[in-house]
């Protein structure tokens, strides 16, 4: 054999060394990488992470409630109360009629938390609404109850992005407006209390002076005559509340009288509950 011969030899084998060493460790590295990323609790790029299947769902958080009133889509009026929840998506919530006249349960498709200075908030903003809320946490629901004009409620439940909503609508639809006169406040369905303020547009004769009563038929109603100009105009006007022995249902009218022969004429109806007395 040549020195060349033997050279070549020798430079073969010593490649082979070097390769059988290489794939070792490439078939170590891939096996070490497999093992720590297909095993129990691990996820892509670490193995330290928690277990994700069969983990509880979280509790969601109620934030807030809100309340708004309103003519139905539909026919009607209604109190809306809103819960709103925190991050981009509510609970499903099902209502269920029961137990005392008015009174709703909302339950849900996952479990909720709510922060008793949360509720205690609600039910101060509640108030003029004439609702009131209650927790129950072992049933995780959450009752929403009417406090006046319990009667002829039909609940309506849903659920929008982070609010589950409930809306109580009252039928049939107030008249807020007839002709020549229209009241945007006081509200229907809600609580008045001492001295209040009415709101709305007249177009009454002379600029009248129209009538403004706030009763309770049998029990009690005050009086308020208000003077506008002529031509549809926008009014503000404070009026008396009448004197009741307690808290009651009653109303809030409007009117003119008929420059022909005195008649009312364009009369609305505002229902109200008056809470003074209590």
């Amino acid at each position: 054999m040549t020195r060349t011969q033997k050279l070549a030899l020798a430079g073969s084998g010593t490649l082979l060394v070097v390769l059988l060493v290489v794939a070792g460790y490439v078939f170590a590295t891939s096996s070490s990488s497999s093992t720590g990323g297909s095993g129990p609790g691990s996820s892509a790029g670490s193995s330290s992470s928690p277990p994700t299947s069969g983990t509880p769902a979280s509790l969601v958080a109620l934030q807030r409630v809100s309340f708004s009133s309103g003519p139905d889509p539909a026919r009607g009026w209604d109190t809306n109360v809103a819960l709103v929840f925190q991050g981009s998506r509510a609970p499903r919530s099902t209502v269920h009629p029961g137990g005392p006249a008015g009174s709703y349960t909302l339950t849900f498709n996952q479990e909720i938390a709510v922060d008793p200075r949360v509720l205690s908030a609600a039910n101060r903003a509640a108030a003029p609404y004439l609702v009131h809320l209650s927790w129950n946490s072992g049933a995780h629901a959450v009752t929403i109850r009417a406090t006046a004009f319990t009667g002829g409620i039909t609940p309506v439940s849903g659920t929008f992005q982070n609010r589950s909503t409930l809306r109580l609508v009252r039928q049939p639809t107030p008249v807020t407006s007839n002709n020549c006169l229209a009241l945007t406040k006081p509200r229907p369905f809600m609580a008045l209390t001492g001295i209040s303020v009415a709101s709305g547009t007249a177009n009454v004769f002379e600029g009248g002076p129209f009538t403004i009563a706030a009763r309770v038929p049998g029990v009690g109603e005050a009086i308020t005559k208000v003077k506008v100009q002529s031509g549809p105009v926008r009014f503000t006007k404070g009026y008396a509340l009448p004197s009741l022995p307690g808290p009651a249902e009653g109303l809030v009218a409007a009117w003119d009288t008929s420059p022909k022969d005195g008649s009312v004429i364009c009369l609305v109806h505002i229902p109200v509950y008056f809470t003074h007395g209590e």
